[in-house]
């Protein structure tokens, strides 16, 4: 376990006099889940500063209701404006967001902290947290340029398998697929992981889920949501709920962990949300602290 209290005389302020700023990227699947956990853990922080801001331009659309946490009345809205707004008045906090444009530059990620941020994310009484919830690794490429820009920075990254289905599944009803490709969906898309990457000043404590689970650097073929046609994205494999939800749910425990005690408990978590089973590598500090 990591106790960033141990190093806050250093580089970072305790618990009580921190400042965190939480960026949630991505609003589908896992972040629509994500921010009704974030939004209540952040009602009973008490008196810590928090600053909150989900960033998606996505259009909510009927095909996204399977599995993701709207409402058919909100179907034409954008996702982000419609959970800041929800979660805002539900849980009577501040909640920014940003739908603008999908953030695919480094320089973009900047003009969005200058736009929403009440203090530096250079500040040594900020930790700024990033959080992942997108489905492309050409995004998790960009965060992780974003990782080692900025000092104190936690990086929380959920991924997780989508289900294996025909090509043609939009169009073929699954009672028309073959016993073949029927097992081949049910025993698919159940499988995650949660990965924290850590700096304090100047320091990686925790290497990020591109270097710890690779593969993601080295992803030519991954494109950014905007580069990717309208086509493309209705034939996309499917996502399945409760992986959703168990990824979330991993992530917010992080979250928690890290607003209520300045302790970091695990590294990364891996899971089967089929058999509810989750294996976690403990989050390690290094001798010289």
């Amino acid at each position: 376990m990591i106790n960033l209290n141990k190093i806050a005389s250093t580089y970072l302020h305790n618990v009580d006099n921190c400042h965190f700023r939480i960026f949630q990227i991505g609003c589908g699947g896992t972040g629509s889940n994500l921010v009704q956990h974030i939004a209540q853990i952040i009602s009973l922080a008490g008196n810590k500063q928090i600053e909150y801001t989900i960033v998606d331009p996505d259009i909510l659309e009927m095909k996204n209701l399977k599995n993701q946490l709207f409402l058919e009345d909100e179907v034409g809205e954008k996702k982000a404006d419609i959970l800041a707004e929800r979660y805002s008045e539900a849980f009577d906090i501040p909640i920014n967001s940003y739908s603008e444009k999908y953030i695919e530059k480094i320089e973009e990620f900047e003009k969005l902290m200058e736009y929403t941020i009440n203090t530096s994310p250079y500040s040594h009484r900020t930790l700024n947290i990033l959080i992942g919830a997108v489905d492309n690794n050409a995004t998790r490429k960009l965060m992780h340029s974003i990782f080692y820009k900025y000092p104190n920075i936690l990086y929380i990254d959920a991924g997780n398998d989508s289900a294996i289905v025909p090509n043609d599944w939009t169009t073929r009803s699954i009672n028309q697929w073959t016993q073949e490709e029927i097992e081949e969906y049910e025993n698919s898309g159940w499988n995650g992981q949660v990965c924290s990457g850590l700096r304090i000043g100047d320091k990686t404590y925790l290497i990020p889920v591109a270097e710890q689970f690779h593969g993601i650097l080295d992803d030519e073929d991954t494109l950014f949501p905007s580069q990717v046609s309208c086509s493309e994205l209705s034939a996309s494999e499917p996502q399945r709920i409760f992986v959703n939800k168990m990824s979330a749910f991993i992530v917010s425990n992080i979250l928690n962990e890290i607003i209520s005690s300045f302790t970091l408990t695990n590294h990364y978590s891996i899971f089967n949300a089929q058999k509810c089973f989750i294996r976690s590598c403990e989050a390690n500090i290094t001798n010289d602290l």
